[in-house]
């Protein structure tokens, strides 16, 4: 079920409890606004943020899923630098969080060396 499916209706979604075991996150993501992060069109891949795209605590709950189902990498960035982050992998997409701002990617489209 998709978070709006499992939510009680009548209360804002800030104040409902969200299990992140519960949700059909490949389901839930479909439906999020995923903005192209057109300032780096030459690593394509999307993203929404904290609280503006998304409800806080609907990060939350995936971001919570996110660290506790993912794995950890590296991803090394054109210029050489070295980035270590939690990927989940759901179907075609990859997904990692960096601060307030939860990314995506196809899969295949970026390199990414696991350390787990």
């Amino acid at each position: 079920m998709t978070l709006s499916e499992r939510l009680p209706k009548g209360g804002p979604i800030e104040q409902q409890e969200i299990d992140p075991e519960q949700v059909d996150w490949e389901r839930e993501l479909e439906r999020w606004a995923w903005t192209f992060a057109r300032t780096m069109a030459h690593i394509p891949h999307w993203y929404v943020v904290r609280g503006k795209t998304i409800s806080a605590r609907e990060f939350e709950a995936f971001a919570d899923y996110i660290k506790t189902h993912g794995y950890r990498a590296i991803w090394t960035s054109p210029g050489g630098r070295r980035y270590e982050n939690i990927y989940l992998e759901i179907g075609e997409w990859k997904y990692w969080r960096i601060d307030v701002v939860i990314n995506l990617d196809l899969l295949g489209s970026s390199t990414v060396e696991k350390i787990d």
